[in-house]
């Protein structure tokens, strides 16, 4: 029983990650569909470029980014010479400001997918970016 229950939460893991090979499935879905179902999907494109009367290509661009703080902190600890320096955090002797505003770094993610559309139809899409996943 026990083992019956660790595969079934196993197997919850793995179909609730996000894949590019889940969004490219979702993708798949739109080809040969009115282009109103990707609108109802994304929304209002980020930019269309229109390549002749009957034809254009969507755009829809996604980005964020994240903070990632460092694990190690350096604070500013009063440096009289002759003197010991001691660690004591509960006393008012420590200073906890950093020394620096910021340790760690910031990662972007962006995910920029295009649809060609031709007589009111997709047609094909395109992705680039680090952010084109899905469920």
């Amino acid at each position: 029983m026990k083992n019956l229950l660790w595969g079934l939460c196993g197997a919850a893991l793995l179909c609730g990650c996000a894949s590019e090979q889940k969004y490219n499935r979702e993708l798949d879905g739109f080809v040969n569909q009115p282009v109103n179902k990707v609108e109802e999907k994304f929304g209002q494109p980020s930019a269309a470029k229109i390549i002749d009367n009957n034809s254009m290509i969507i755009t829809y661009t996604k980005a964020d980014s994240a903070y990632v703080p460092s694990e190690y902190y350096l604070y500013d600890n009063v440096l009289v010479p002759g003197e010991e320096i001691v660690y004591s955090p509960f006393t008012g002797d420590y200073d906890f400001s950093p020394l620096a505003e910021s340790f760690g770094y910031t990662v972007e993610y962006v995910c920029q997918t295009s649809f060609l559309v031709e007589d009111g139809i997709v047609r094909a899409w395109r992705w680039k970016g680090n952010d084109c996943v899905a469920y």
